[in-house]
C-alpha cells in the first residue's frame, strides 16, 4: 500500500528544527488491509503519519496475517529476508515495529546488522502476566516502547516491572474523505431514537468485549425502554453463542447482529445510534469510542480498561463496572431517557475528540517520540 506525503517533514509541537527525525525509518506490521482489526488499523494511521514526518513513504516490511488463518511459514521466512535485508544494505536506519509479536522478528536479524527498532504495545498481549521470554526480550532490547494509552503503559509496567520505561502516544482516526449520512441498504437494521450500538470482534477465545454483559443488562433495560434495540456490530467465532444467549434470556428483535461492516457504513450507522455501548476489559485504547466521539454519540464504557483515557465519565459518557449487570442496565437507562444528557454529551464528545484524536495531533505526538528515540543526525537538520 502506497501512502503519499501530504505535507513537508514536521516536528511535534513544540519542538524544535533541531529535534528532527532521521529521514530513513520503515514500518514493520503483521497487515495494512482495510478489513483488519483495529491492530490493522493503527497500523495505516502510523504509515500515513511516518509519511508526513519523514515526508517521503517509509519502507514497508509487511507480513501479511490475516484473522481467517494462521501465517503460513513460508510467509514468515520472507518477513524476515526482508526486515534483514534493509538493515543489512543499510538503507533503514531505525525501523518502527506495530506490534510486540512481530517485533520479535527483529532478535532473529543479525546483531551486527540490527538496526534500532521501536515497537507499539496494544494492550492485553504485552500486559499478560504469561508475557513470553521472547516477546519480552523484543520489548526489552527496543530503543523505546510505546503504548497506545496511559492506561496500557501503566498495566503492562506493573506486570513486568523489569521492563525498561514504556512511553505513551494515544491513537487517533485518520482523516475522513467522507461522511456518511445514510447506512448502506445491505446493512440490515432498523433503527428507532433508542439504539445502543457496540462495535467488536466476536471472539469464542476473547470475550472481553462486553457483549456478554450487555445481553444480561439488556431484560432490565427493555422493562425502562421497552423499544430498545442493541445493534452488536462485528463478526466472529462467538456470535452463533451469542444469538442463543440473546434467545435464552428472551431478548428476540431487540438485539440485531449485523456482521461486518466496513468503515464507511460503520461511521453511517454510529450518526444514528443514541447510545455506544462497550463495557470491556481488555481494551488497549479503543478506536471504536473515537468513532462514536466524532458522530457525536455519548459513550458507555469500563472503568477496568483504556476507556478511562478516553471517556470522560460524566462529561462525554458514563464509566461503569464491567461485571455489574445492573450498573451497565442503570447508566444505558439514564442515557436512553435523558434526552437532554444524551445530546449534551454527545456534543461534549465531538468536541473532545476534535481537540485531542484528530489526526494532526496524533501526528505531533509520534513525530515527538520519533525524534527522541531516532533524532536526525546533524546534516539532516
Amino acid at each position: 500500500m502506497k501512502v503519499v506525503a501530504t505535507h513537508p517533514p514536521v516536528v511535534a509541537v513544540g519542538e524544535t528544527t533541531e529535534q528532527a527525525v532521521a529521514s530513513r525509518g520503515a514500518l514493520a506490521t503483521a497487515t495494512l488491509a482495510p478489513s483488519g482489526d483495529g491492530i490493522a488499523y493503527a497500523a495505516r494511521l502510523v504509515q500515513t503519519a511516518m509519511a508526513d514526518i519523514l515526508g517521503h513513504d517509509p519502507a514497508v516490511v509487511e507480513l501479511g496475517a490475516t484473522e481467517a488463518q494462521p501465517v503460513a511459514f513460508r510467509a514468515r521466512v520472507q518477513f524476515l529476508a526482508r526486515l534483514a535485508r534493509l538493515q543489512s544494505l543499510r538503507r533503514v536506519d531505525w525501523l518502527w515495529f506495530t506490534h510486540v509479536g512481530i517485533a520479535r522478528a527483529q532478535l532473529r536479524v543479525p546483531r551486527q546488522i540490527r538496526r534500532p527498532y521501536g515497537v507499539m504495545v496494544h494492550g492485553i498481549e504485552a500486559w499478560t502476566s504469561t508475557l513470553d521470554a521472547e516477546r519480552k526480550a523484543a520489548l526489552q532490547q527496543a530503543r523505546v516502547r510505546v503504548a497506545i494509552s496511559p492506561h496500557t503503559a501503566r498495566r503492562v509496567a506493573a506486570a513486568h516491572p523489569e521492563l525498561p520505561f514504556i512511553d505513551t502516544c494515544m491513537l487517533a482516526l485518520l482523516p475522513d474523505v467522507e461522511h456518511p449520512s445514510r447506512i448502506p441498504a445491505d446493512v440490515r437494521v432498523e433503527f428507532g431514537p433508542h439504539a445502543v450500538v457496540i462495535v467488536g470482534r466476536m471472539s469464542a477465545t476473547e470475550q472481553y468485549k462486553g457483549h456478554d454483559q450487555l445481553l444480561l443488562a439488556w431484560p432490565r433495560i427493555l422493562a425502562e425502554v421497552p423499544d430498545a434495540m442493541l445493534v452488536m456490530v462485528g463478526r466472529g467465532d462467538d456470535v452463533d453463542r451469542l444469538r442463543a444467549k440473546a434467545a435464552v434470556l428472551g431478548l428476540g428483535r431487540s438485539v440485531h447482529f449485523t456482521g461486518f461492516v466496513p468503515d464507511t457504513a460503520l461511521r453511517a450507522l454510529l450518526r444514528h445510534a443514541a447510545v455506544f455501548a462497550m463495557p470491556s476489559r481488555g481494551e488497549g485504547f479503543g478506536l471504536v469510542y473515537l468513532q462514536a466521539m466524532q458522530a457525536g454519540v455519548a459513550c458507555v464504557g469500563s472503568r477496568d480498561d483504556a476507556a478511562v483515557d478516553v471517556i470522560a465519565d460524566g462529561e462525554t459518557g458514563l464509566l461503569v463496572p464491567r461485571q455489574d449487570p445492573d450498573a451497565i442496565a442503570g447508566v444505558v437507562t439514564r442515557l436512553l431517557t435523558d434526552d437532554a444528557m444524551r445530546r449534551r454529551m454527545g456534543e461534549a464528545g465531538k468536541r473532545r475528540f476534535d481537540s485531542t484524536f484528530t489526526y494532526p495531533r496524533f501526528r505531533a505526538r509520534l513525530a515527538s517520540v520519533l525524534a527522541r528515540a531516532f533524532p536526525a543526525p546533524t546534516q539532516e537538520r
